[in-house]
């Protein structure tokens, strides 16, 4: 069972830092939540917040100069009848309890009933300078009431063990705290013995559930991933009676917490079951997904998960309390992906677009908030890319012409200066950055001896002897460690027959979509004997030689061409025959770790630049971007 932690705080002064620390908390085996995520359900507030006290193991309880509401005296009632022994185990509510006691505050309430119920307690305060919400308005008679709610727990030995600045600060405080380990060590190890067996079991009744795997992990997950609630679940969530289920659950007993958590859950799920499929039709790319994502996040706070697909970022913009939020982040992202679709696809993508906006408009839960969601912010525009078409020349390549390439627009660039192939690749992506791109991905496309990338190819020289106070003092770069770049087959591109394009059409288009759908790239070394990807299950291959070069024209011709040939689109290799036997696999393994398609150009230049992937070259060559293909559509030649 995962561990849970419950974030306690006044909303008016800390509502900013709730969502923050809750993603920055939650991780494998940790689950957090926040005030928001519980619902009354008919049963005392008081209550309700007891039951979700004791189903956490620790409470980080944030004291501030707010006190939030008062519990009522009926809520206070129906509290010590369920526990009788309260005042005699918790001295300190004394003053709280009776016909004329000084009422406590929810937020208050909670510290008290972790310490009741033994739980852990991490209470911080802010310092002056740290941030507070936009509602919080400074008031003195609360201010002194939360210096004696202080004042009371110390008496009870707990104290203020954390001081924040920020948001920022008090979410590395609390990752530092060796209590929140040590605690998950502690429970992982006693998860240890029997964690395969669970995950075998879950692995079965996701598939029985009939669920998306994200969907059904994330019901599980609000169950505190239960075991023995496994088959039940998978049960519910092929017969759609999830909803009966969590009734099935609350009705179980005061302490159970989990039938209005799998409710919410449920009520999630199935937004993501009616807009997902409008979604995907848009033809947006996952990394295209997180670009928009990242706008509703600067909206409201909140990290995008990593490597998400489209159901997780759905599911993500749901993923909070208060339903009204919940379903405004969820139609802003809808609306920017028709946005984005309209920027970047083709005309055929239209009706997709109408018909998700008809459907919008439609809904009774997010129509309201479509008029919101258009006044937005835009989507913002997607990568930008430098086609550069290269050539051989004696032994060296030679730039022939390059495209840059920005949503559906093609434009054929201008020649550049005489210089090095690395001098003039740095200075038109450096015209591309400078025209307002945020961000530029090149791609080299050569003929079968150029696609060794040798590493003095792209090298270039910088004068640094101005910053030096010096005389011509010029230093090596790799274009190659300064922008993201990977190669592709111009033959191919350019529709040679001996090619063989109808089956890299086939085959790439085929590995193409089966990545965009992956939740982690498996790369195939056809040299390991004991590499368990074999040429089905692989996306990316990595070929364990260096390839053909000018120079040397037979070295492993045959197997290079064969391995061009069978129309993978996705491929790695040495450009330096030291690579080959020292840390090639490594290196290839640190590049595409917990990574999709779009981002291994960015992944290979940082592990360049850092010496991990040196002389490891990138083949990207899908069949879906042949820019060969769009020269109909050429405009003006870019500036």
């Amino acid at each position: 069972m995962d561990i849970k932690l419950f974030i306690s705080a006044a909303s008016a002064e800390f509502d900013i830092y709730r969502e923050p620390l809750r993603h920055a908390l939650e991780r494998s085996g940790v689950v957090v939540k926040i005030q928001e995520h519980f619902k009354a359900g008919g049963v005392p507030t008081l209550l309700k917040l007891d039951d979700y006290i004791r189903a956490c193991d620790a409470v980080i309880h944030l004291v501030g100069d707010a006190c939030g509401a008062d519990a009522p005296p009926p809520s206070v009632g129906a509290l010590l009848e369920r526990y009788p022994d309260l005042v005699v185990r918790v001295p300190g509510l004394a003053p709280h309890v009776g016909p004329d006691a000084e009422p406590l505050t929810y937020t208050q309430w909670e510290a008290w009933l972790a310490h009741y119920h033994r739980r852990r307690l991490f209470v911080a305060s802010p310092r002056v300078e740290a941030p507070r919400g936009p509602r919080h308005v400074h008031d003195a008679a609360q201010a002194d009431r939360q210096r004696r709610h202080v004042e009371r727990l110390q008496v009870q030995e707990v104290h203020v063990e954390i001081r924040f600045s920020g948001v920022d600060n008090l979410k590395a405080q609390l990752l530092e705290s060796p209590v929140l380990d040590l605690m998950l060590n502690a429970r992982l190890a006693a998860r240890a013995e029997h964690g395969d067996a669970v995950q075998a079991e879950f692995v079965r009744q996701e598939k029985r559930a009939e669920l998306p795997v994200p969907l059904f992990r994330h019901l599980w997950r609000e169950l505190g991933s239960r075991a023995d609630l496994l088959g039940k679940l998978a049960d519910a969530a092929r017969n759609r009676t999830v909803a009966a289920l969590a009734v099935e659950l609350s009705a179980a007993g005061p302490d159970a917490a989990e039938g209005d958590l799998l409710r919410d859950a449920w009520r999630r799920v199935e937004l993501v079951l009616n807009w997902e499929p409008l979604a995907a039709k848009l033809g947006l790319t996952r990394s295209r997904w997180q670009e928009l994502a990242a706008v509703v996040a600067d909206t409201d706070v909140r990290p995008v998960p990593r490597q998400a697909g489209l159901r997780e970022l759905l599911l993500w913009a749901l993923d909070l309390g208060e339903l009204a939020r919940a379903l405004s982040a969820l139609t802003q992202l809808l609306c920017l992906g028709a946005e984005a679709a309209r920027q970047d696809s083709a005309p055929v993508t239209r009706p997709e677009t109408a018909a998700l906006f008809k459907a919008l408009g439609r809904d009774d839960m997010l129509s309201p908030h479509l008029a919101n969601a258009l006044r937005g912010p835009p989507p913002p525009s997607g990568p930008v890319r430098l086609y550069a078409e290269l050539e051989l020349s004696g032994e060296r390549p030679r730039l022939t012409r390059h495209w840059i390439q920005h949503q559906r627009s093609l434009e054929l660039g201008e020649a550049p200066a005489p210089a090095t192939l690395g001098e003039q690749l740095h200075a038109l992506a450096g015209s591309v950055k400078h025209r307002g791109a945020r961000e530029v991905q090149v791609e080299l496309m050569a003929p079968l001896l150029l696609l060794c990338g040798q590493p003095d190819w792209t090298t270039f020289q910088e004068d640094y002897g101005g910053l030096a106070g010096l005389q011509d003092v010029r230093l090596d770069r790799d274009f190659c460690e300064e922008w993201p770049v990977s190669w592709r087959w111009r033959d191919r591109l350019e529709g040679n027959q001996l090619s063989k394009p109808a089956d890299w059409r086939r085959r790439g288009g085929d590995i193409s979509a089966k990545a965009e759908r992956c939740g982690q790239l498996v790369c195939r070394f056809p040299d390991d004997p004991f590499d368990p990807a074999d040429h089905a299950d692989a996306h990316v291959v990595a070929l364990p030689y260096v390839p053909p070069a000018p120079s040397s024209k037979g070295r492993n011709f045959r197997p290079f061409l064969d391995a061009l040939l069978a129309g993978d689109p996705y491929m790695v290799w040495p450009c330096d025959e030291g690579m080959v036997n020292a840390g090639f696999k490594a290196a290839v393994l640190v590049c595409l770790a917990q990574r999709h398609v779009p981002d291994l150009p960015e992944a290979l230049r940082q592990a360049r630049k850092s010496g991990k992937a040196k002389h490891v070259v990138l083949f990207i060559d899908e069949p879906s971007r042949n820019p060969y293909e769009l020269m109909g559509r050429l405009t003006a030649p870019a500036s």
